[in-house]
């Protein structure tokens, strides 16, 4: 019979079904009975997300909530590295400004959802905890918060104008080497295809 196989590493399992000694919750165990075969180590496995088991700090509500947000970062950083190449932030301004749009969004989302509590506490065996809404919803405020003060801190909107304006004379710039390079030169011609393309720029600017 061949040795058991960790699940989560492929290496050799304490146990069939167990972790192997790296991935067990390894925490010390005290040999109580003094069985000559009993591990010092804990030999179950964790919790998702957490280093210890339920036995031995994994289950506590505090252990459980981290382990979820460690299990929710490996997944998001399991797909970040499935994207491959990253399109280049070409404007960061813009890019800050739709930063803070989506976090206000999120903070509305989580508005909404404290708003339709009947009670903002929980009542459980250790005392009152905060609800994890309410947690989520403070750190969202705080979150946007600083975004706004950094928006706010950089000048953005005329930050933002100026960008334009010169995109805009790059543009006319563009569109007046065009016209010298096909051999028109008639100044009104010029002029006229300068302003129809000005106009262009400020509808869909």
């Amino acid at each position: 019979m061949s040795d058991p196989v960790c699940k989560r590493c492929g290496g050799q399992a304490m146990r069939l079904g167990g972790p192997c000694v790296a991935c067990s919750c390894g925490a010390k165990v005290k040999n109580t009975r003094g069985l000559p075969d009993r591990p010092e180590h804990c030999t179950q496995w964790p919790i998702e997300g957490a280093k210890r088991c339920r036995y031995h700090g994994g289950g506590t509500p505090q252990a459980r909530r981290a382990a979820k947000v460690r299990t929710a970062e490996a997944k998001a950083r399991k797909a970040l590295s499935e994207v491959g190449e990253f399109s280049a932030v070409e404007n960061p301004l813009t890019e800050l400004a739709q930063v803070a749009g989506r976090a206000r969004a999120f903070m509305e989302i989580l508005e909404g959802h404290v708003a339709t509590l009947t009670d903002l506490s929980l009542h459980t065996p250790n005392g009152e905890q905060v609800r994890a809404e309410l947690q989520l919803y403070g750190q969202a405020m705080d979150r946007t918060g600083r975004l706004v003060e950094a928006l706010a801190k950089l000048n953005i909107d005329e930050r933002l104008v100026t960008i334009s304006e010169r995109q805009a004379d790059a543009v006319i710039a563009a569109i007046d080497a065009a016209l010298t390079a096909v051999g028109i030169r008639d100044p009104d011609l010029r002029q006229e295809a300068k302003r129809v393309a000005g106009r262009h720029l400020t509808a869909v600017s």
